[in-house]
């Protein structure tokens, strides 16, 4: 029996400033050692002129490429489903890879081998570091019961790592999913709900792979580099806007026992991001509360369409109330709190049948 199909989803969007970095992805994809892959690389309605750009330059690796142009940006959520929809239908496993981010050789291979060796293994990913510093940048998502979302090990250095580990989902940077897990999971060929358009989309495909009985894991090997947010390296209101209504229609659509608490928590999220610069007070409140209220049509269009999250099938931290009333006042609480719980990642679900 050959080796496995795998698609490999890689989408860009205006990126000209970084372009060096793009092609370096992209180089990086051809110098794969694994012979059954196809790329599908999607332009998100891009207005800088990279789209040409890449066009020619995936069009010229020699390799097998998909090149779709959208007319305008879907988000990253939209563009995955565009290219999920795309993939070969006998791809036995998808993988998303940022355009900011230069796959080792080797990374897909080993990334493959897991998921072979375990039917019940959803979705996973190895350790990316970061491009500049060559510390880890993730190892995997953690989700607390206000689902939060924190990076495991994030900062430490890649000998840090030194067991697979259960994780909440595995990060949209560079990870490998089953196609057989996600259609049962979406029930269609799509990734992602389009109505999420950015921000917290793998968090919700790893939750649901648990809710699903399938495992996310994360294993110590390096997979990539990679320079995060290099599309939106700025503070801006739109990202805030999103992150807050998606981050508020995940929870209304979870059964976190601290769902009631959106507002604490929105306000919480909001402070940090604040504190990043741009907006000034009026504007971020106007932004907040445009996402809370579209947040609830959100999440009354996820119920619509059976979309229910149980966290307490996933490996979530769950936190005592002075917990998280001290991770809502106290700048890093929550942070400590989740650094305490990473030897729980490793022994998670042992000895269970998932």
């Amino acid at each position: 029996m050959g080796a496995p199909k795998v698609s490999i989803i890689w989408v860009n969007y205006n990126s000209s400033g970084f372009i060096d970095l793009v092609l370096k992805s992209l180089k990086a994809v051809k110098e794969l050692n694994y012979d059954e892959y196809e790329l599908i690389a999607i332009d998100n309605g891009s207005t800088d002129g990279s789209s040409e750009v890449i066009r020619g330059f995936a069009e010229g690796l020699g390799i097998r490429v998909k090149f779709i142009g959208l007319i305008r940006n879907v988000g990253f959520a939209g563009a995955c489903n565009v290219g999920f929809k795309a993939s070969d239908p006998e791809s036995k496993y998808v993988v998303l890879l940022n355009n900011d981010a230069v796959p080792h050789p080797d990374s897909l291979r080993m990334l493959v081998e897991v998921m072979e060796a375990d039917e019940r293994l959803g979705s996973a990913q190895g350790v990316v570091v970061d491009y500049d510093g060559g510390f880890i940048d993730t190892a995997g998502g953690i989700a607390d019961e206000l689902l939060l979302c924190h990076t495991y090990m994030h900062g430490q250095p890649p000998s840090a790592v030194k067991d697979e580990a259960h994780v909440t989902y595995a990060d949209g940077s560079y990870s490998i999913h089953r196609v057989k897990a996600v259609l049962r999971i979406n029930k269609g060929r799509e990734l992602f709900p389009a109505e999420l358009f950015a921000y917290f989309e793998d968090t919700l495909l790893g939750l649901r792979m648990w809710g699903e009985g399938f495992k996310v894991k994360s294993f110590p090997f390096v997979t990539a580099r990679h320079r995060r947010s290099s599309s939106f390296r700025a503070y801006s209101l739109r990202q805030l806007y999103l992150g807050l209504r998606n981050y508020a229609a995940l929870m209304k659509v979870s059964n976190s026992r601290y769902r009631n608490l959106l507002l604490p928590c929105t306000l919480r999220m909001t402070v940090g991001k604040l504190l990043r610069g741009g907006g000034g007070w009026r504007a971020v409140t106007h932004v907040v509360l445009e996402a809370l209220r579209n947040g609830e049509r959100l999440a009354s269009k996820l119920r619509k369409r059976g979309i229910h999250v149980d966290i307490y099938k996933a490996p979530v931290v769950k936190l005592r109330p002075t917990e998280v009333l001290k991770g809502l006042t106290v700048g890093r609480a929550l942070t400590k709190i989740i650094e305490s719980y990473t030897p729980k990642l490793i022994s998670y679900g042992a000895g269970k049948q998932r």
